[in-house]
């Protein structure tokens, strides 16, 4: 199971950022999907000049 690297807390939702690395993004996001099968979007993003898969939670999900 993945853990994320960074959180992020936003006003109305908790950003997960997960870190992708020398991996393929595609491989990262569907293993994610398997792990948070409940959350349907994945975003792949830059932050800090790093490869992160973001999974942003809504307030009430």
């Amino acid at each position: 199971m993945r853990f994320p690297e960074i959180t992020e807390n936003k006003e109305n939702s908790t950003v997960l950022y997960f870190a992708v690395g020398d991996e393929n993004v595609t491989d990262v996001i569907a293993e994610l999907e398997d792990e948070y099968a409940c959350f349907p979007k994945l975003t792949p993003v830059m932050r800090d000049g790093k490869h992160y898969i973001a999974l942003e939670i809504f307030d009430g999900e």
